[in-house]
């Protein structure tokens, strides 16, 4: 299928750190993409296992792929922004380096951008790689508690029960697809959060801007998931038992409204304690430190926080939380 340049350019946009393998794979199902106008920016979290050698040698020559290098591991989220200021798309595709596209992949979320202006940001139907008929993600949607919720449990099998686009909290960074210039209205990603709750952070402040996240299940991503703990399991835990109750008590202070942020916080955190002391009480004391450490860290930083829910709530905000959590 040929696309000409009137249609929207993507900019595809792979955060890479010492996923070599994985990164070759998924910029070859890049390139075979049947939307055409698309560029990929790769940026490396200053990899130590020859990635950047081996995407020069295989890749060198392909003048619609472009490589930004950091020098340390900057984390995902301020990674994807500087790969934002390199883009020159309409739309910023991001895209995890251990997940493989659909050729149409491109080609099905731009109808829904381009048929609908109130579209801010699309997630894909993100299968397993391992078995391509059961499920990675679908969307999730933000309980009463401030935690996430997901549409469909990991591994279910896909019997086609979740094939029509709907509207969802929150989309996935495996593959989650944005108007570049929302991205721009509600100030990209946070590049506090390091990893972990950064793209549910982002698509509340989408919402909050008045645009809409959907699910578009005609976009199929294969995902690798678990990767990262593959890579570095020592780390993982790390991030998910301090990065995970940073950022989700700090995505609540900053973006929901007064009334839902008075009910809210004091449930989150509860139930943070808690989990602190069933983890104590299985004496996993390291881990619960972790978690006492994430949700210290908003106290220690109050006052970044206050100026960053100002931002939210006075520059961003144009609805009202009603408007998109029933």
């Amino acid at each position: 299928m040929h696309f000409d340049s009137a249609l929207p350019m993507v900019s595809v946009v792979v955060v890479n750190f010492n996923g070599r393998e994985s990164l070759l794979k998924c910029l070859s199902s890049i390139r075979k993409s049947t939307y055409s106008n698309i560029e990929t920016i790769i940026v490396d979290n200053g990899s130590r296992d020859g990635s950047l050698d081996e995407v020069t040698k295989c890749f060198g020559d392909d003048p619609k792929i472009r490589l930004v290098r950091c020098s340390t591991n900057v984390g995902p989220a301020r990674a994807r922004n500087l790969g934002v200021q390199e883009a020159k798309g309409h739309l910023v595709a991001f895209l995890d380096n251990d997940a493989i596209p659909d050729t149409r992949w491109l080609v099905e979320v731009v109808k829904v951008f381009t048929s609908d202006s109130t579209v801010g940001a699309c997630q894909s139907k993100l299968l397993t790689m391992n078995d391509p008929t059961r499920f990675d993600c679908a969307g999730d949607y933000l309980t009463p508690f401030g935690f996430l919720l997901q549409r469909v449990e990991y591994g279910i099998v896909d019997k086609g029960q979740f094939d029509t686009i709907e509207e969802i909290f929150s989309a996935k960074s495996a593959s989650i697809i944005v108007r570049r210039d929302v991205l721009h209205e509600v100030e990209g990603f946070d590049a506090d959060y390091f990893m972990f709750v950064e793209e549910t952070d982002l698509c509340w402040r989408i919402w909050l801007r008045g645009f809409k996240v959907l699910y578009v299940p005609n976009s199929i991503v294969y995902h690798r998931f678990g990767m990262t703990k593959e890579i570095a399991p020592t780390l993982t835990s790390f991030l998910v038992k301090y990065h995970g109750p940073k950022n989700y008590l700090a995505t609540i202070v900053k973006n929901a409204g007064f009334s839902l942020g008075l009910r809210m916080i004091p449930v989150h955190v509860s139930i943070w304690i808690a989990t602190m002391a069933l983890l104590f009480f299985k004496r996993r004391g390291v881990e619960a430190a972790l978690v006492g450490r994430g949700l210290a860290w908003n106290i220690i930083h109050l006052s970044l926080l206050q100026r960053k829910r100002l931002l939210v709530q006075r520059r961003i905000r144009t609805v009202s939380d009603s408007r998109f959590l029933p």
